[in-house]
């Protein structure tokens, strides 16, 4: 390792296995920067070069780049892993990577160095809050122009509904904790503490209830409503929500709250003739009328006293508020101070958080920014995502969007859960989330992380992959190239869903899974699996109930004995990511393959297409089963495939891009050198291109000529927020011919990069100046092209204060 200002050079490795098939496998961990100061801040500072364009696809090698840096970044620091991340991938579409853990100083580096917002963000990747129609829109219950689904997966092609319906299973069903009843709510003028609550009014959470957890923040060390306010916005979003069922019953589309919703399903099934009542309708309407005209929650609950109930409706009503019962943290829960008795009971019941919001439907209240900082509302978000979660936007309040980001927050807990997993609970204290009490912090990330994974889509965008693509491959005569484009037979099946799919509980030690990962063997016998998902975490638990799963499908399919399993994840984040786990394909010969995979999957991701249509050209049955639905797609190989085989070396990395995930980057020419392969990884250099500079150099030359390519590249992407594009200024090792020549235009450009930064400390403004230097001058690195460089820097830095500012 060589250290140049603060960046150390990481050289590269190469280790060649001779396969018995019959071809040779090259593991290349190939040179690499990192930074031992300021991490943060040059991770960040490169990942926001993508927001002012993309030249060219990215450099493959990035991908191993993030695997090989968080190896270097400590574990509980997940902010420096998520950056490290998000700084090798290029998208600016409306996949970009999106801090979470890293957000709030990548949004203050963002506004210090002006960086632009995204241009290509697809208008509904972010539905505007509906604000019209007084308070009755700012609680979120005028419908929105987006169709009664369930959630959003943004792809290259657009933003589509999700395929696998949301889940609500067991609402209804009881559930543990103290609640309260609506009816009880509305006699209250100011939220009591549990002790100073009549036993009667506490009620146990039992089977035909309508239980709402009230997820909110508190707004005062003592108690969480000192002014009173929650409660009249509980009272107002509560009655806005049942009057939106009442008169939109007939609408389709969905309501910016998803209380309406809920609320509709729980009258169909238990009180079957509410809604059709007509004086309940017209006491909605009136409602309705009321609601439209007021913007605050005194107006409205001023004005609606004076609307009259007639015995029928008040009876209805008051039966159904009986049936709906609230968990309120600080009525449902003993506060301090507390007796002995007491204390036990409210640690039982913490201990016991994620049972008690486990049948219920979660009602966040929204605030502002600083309820998603508050830890322990950050896991009442993540448990209420994973069975029911809706939300209310008092007049006060700004609408924090989650029930319309569902995939969204189901993605960052996912990643948090599988850091908890990987990392140990400790890997919270990074995270900036907020307690009052430091005590609490652990209690949270133990709850946290004995939540199930997800795994919802939510792009298939720059994504990182790791683990094991299958590929046909037959003795003698090599990989399968060129799928038939015979169109198979098809025959689908429904089996029961398996609710535990995301359980981690029983999941044995991720490293010694990743270890057997590591030495997988062919798929070969008569029925092989593969396991494909979006995350790591998931398809590491998939992996290891991959048994489970077989005996499931062989309840619905008979096929052979289960003789091999291997495991593919296309990570778009990285806070559970360790580094490690190779890349790459294996070859397959099995005479069934069992795909397991995500319910969007099939519909959107070419990795999935391009394995099962060549295991299908191969003769090969093809079972695609989807653990969250049960669903199970038998597909049959024509009688008479064609399919083109062609012999060839394999090349592994740790991890590489969906944008290079195609058979020309990883499939090396029969009889490559090591030789090749080690100029080729010291170099960086595209295996696309199977091309190998004409460079005739020793090892020594060779290092020291990766070292100043690597450190020269870790300049121009943390200075100038930019590096591809000098690869048309003679920078590109295809185009080298001896040492010497190429040292000189690294020494070159090193000069420009001092020369520019000495007009700004903005990396993006450099980088806007630079493209303007570029756009007028043609030709190499020079000696000349430097001296135009100099001049043209030295006159703005006279004649103006633009890149001053």
């Amino acid at each position: 390792m060589e250290e140049s200002n603060h960046f150390n050079y990481h050289k590269w490795k190469v280790d060649k296995h001779t396969n018995p098939e019959g071809y040779t496998e090259f593991y290349c961990l190939p040179p690499h920067w990192t930074t031992d100061s300021e991490e943060k801040t040059k991770y960040s500072i490169e990942s926001l070069s993508s927001l002012m364009g993309v030249d060219k696809d990215p450099d493959f090698w990035t991908a191993s780049d993030a695997a090989l840096r968080i190896q270097q970044i400590s574990k509980d620091d997940l902010a420096s892993r998520e950056l490290a991340i998000y700084s090798t991938r290029r998208s600016n579409d409306f996949n970009r990577a999106q801090p979470w853990v890293a957000k709030g100083f990548a949004l203050s580096l963002e506004k210090k160095f002006n960086g632009q917002n995204d241009p290509n963000i697809h208008p509904f990747a972010n539905i505007p809050h509906e604000n019209k129609n007084g308070i009755y829109g700012k609680y979120g219950m005028s419908r929105t122009l987006i169709k009664s689904g369930n959630y959003y997966v943004k792809t290259g092609f657009g933003i589509r509904e999700g395929q696998r319906p949301e889940k609500r299973a067991n609402l209804f069903s009881g559930g543990q904790g103290k609640w309260i009843s609506w009816s009880t709510l509305l006699t209250w003028k100011r939220i009591p503490r549990r002790q100073d609550i009549p036993p009667q009014h506490l009620i146990d959470a039992k089977k035909g209830k309508l239980l709402l957890f009230i997820s909110h923040r508190w707004e005062d060390l003592l108690e969480p409503d000192p002014t009173d306010r929650q409660l009249k916005a509980l009272k107002v979003g509560l009655e806005l929500s049942l009057v939106s069922c009442i008169i939109e019953k007939e609408n389709t589309n969905r309501s910016g709250s998803g209380l309406p919703e809920i609320i509709k399903q729980f009258l169909l099934q238990f009180h079957p003739n509410f809604l059709n009542e007509i004086p309940i309708t017209n006491w909605a309407k009136e409602v309705f009328d009321v609601a439209i005209l007021c913007t605050t929650e005194e107006e409205y609950l001023q004005k609606t006293t004076n609307i009259e109930r007639t015995e029928v409706v008040n009876n209805m009503l008051n039966r159904f508020f009986d049936d709906v019962l609230i968990w309120y943290d600080y009525a449902s829960m003993y506060q301090s101070p507390r007796t002995e008795v007491e204390q036990k009971d409210f640690e039982r019941e913490l201990q016991l958080l994620n049972k008690i919001q486990e049948h219920a439907t979660t009602v966040v209240l929204a605030d502002n920014e600083g309820y998603l900082s508050r830890g322990w509302c950050f896991l009442e978000v993540s448990g209420g995502i994973r069975n029911s979660i809706t939300e209310l936007t008092p007049s006060w309040a700004e609408p924090l969007s989650i029930y319309k980001s569902l995939c969204t927050w189901a993605s960052i807990s996912d990643q948090l859960i599988g850091a908890l997993k990987i990392h140990g609970l400790e890997a919270i204290n990074s995270t900036e989330l907020l307690t009052t009490h430091s005590e609490d912090l652990p209690i949270i990330s133990k709850l946290l992380s004995e939540l199930p994974l997800m795994g919802l889509i939510e792009s298939d965008g720059m994504d990182l992959i790791g683990g094991h693509i299958p590929l046909p491959y037959i003795k003698n005569r090599g990989w399968a190239i060129s799928p038939s484009e015979v169109i198979p037979t098809e025959e689908t099946l429904h089996t029961d869903p398996i609710y535990d799919y995301g359980d981690l509980s029983k999941l044995p030690e991720p490293k010694s899974i990743i270890k057997k990962i590591n030495d997988t063997e062919p798929l070969n016998g008569e029925c092989g699996m593969w396991v494909y998902s979006t995350q790591k975490m998931l398809s590491l638990t998939w992996y290891a109930k991959a048994k489970q799963f077989y005996d499931h499908i062989n309840t619905k399919y008979k096929t052979g004995n289960l003789e091999s399993v291997c495991c593919t994840w296309a990570d778009s984040r990285g806070y559970a990511e360790d580094g490690t786990g190779w890349s790459g394909y294996i070859s397959s010969s099995t005479k069934t393959l069992i795909i397991v995979t995500q319910t969007d999957i099939p519909d959107i991701c070419l990795i999935y297409n391009s394995a099962r249509s060549r295991h299908l050209a191969a003769g090969c049955k093809v079972l695609t089963f989807n653990p969250e639905t049960g669903k199970l797609v038998v597909a049959h190989p024509a009688p008479s495939p064609k399919l083109k085989f062609a012999e060839y070396d394999i090349m592994r990395v740790l991890r590489f891009r969906r944008s290079t995930a195609y058979l020309r980057y990883l499939l090396l020419p029969k009889g490559t050198k090591q030789e090749q392969t080690n100029l080729l990884t010291a170099l960086r250099l595209d295996p696309s291109q199977h091309t190998i500079p004409d460079l005739s150099i020793d090892q020594k030359s060779l290092l020291s000529l990766s070292c100043a390519l690597v450190l020269v590249e870790a300049e121009c992407r943390t200075k100038l927020a930019t590096w591809e594009i000098w690869k048309d200024f003679g920078l590109n090792p295809l185009e080298w011919t001896n040492y010497d020549e190429a040292i000189e235009k690294i020494g070159i450009l090193k000069a420009i990069i001092q020369k520019i930064i000495t007009l700004t400390a903005n990396p993006l403004k450099r980088r806007e100046l630079l493209y303007k230097v570029l756009e007028k001058e043609e030709g190499e690195l020079t000696s000349g092209f430097l001296q135009k460089v100099n001049e043209i820097v030295d006159y703005l830095s006279k004649s103006s204060n633009y890149f001053n500012s």
